[in-house]
């Protein structure tokens, strides 16, 4: 069901793009925005969030892995006691 939408205080220099699209487009300024919106949203892709049973087979899967290097993280790096590059 479509509502109503009021957009306050719009730069004016976006105004006028938005403008210069609907004349190219031939809609009026409502017609623009809505079709740039919606235009926006199909584009608008965020990655699929696993379920939180996806997210934990895949850290059991990393925590069923061999270990290959039983040094420390700070060794592998070459970090001494104090923290600084040995």
């Amino acid at each position: 069901m479509p509502v109503d939408m009021l957009i306050k205080k719009m730069p004016l220099e976006l105004k006028e793009w938005v403008a210069a699209e609907a004349r190219e487009h031939r809609r009026s300024l409502n017609q623009e925005v809505i079709a740039l919106l919606e235009k926006a949203k199909k584009e608008s892709t965020k990655p699929p969030r696993g379920s939180d049973r996806d997210i934990q087979a895949v850290l059991d899967r990393y925590r069923g892995l061999p270990t290959r290097d039983g040094r420390s993280a700070d060794e592998i790096m070459g970090y001494g006691d104090n923290g600084l590059p040995a």
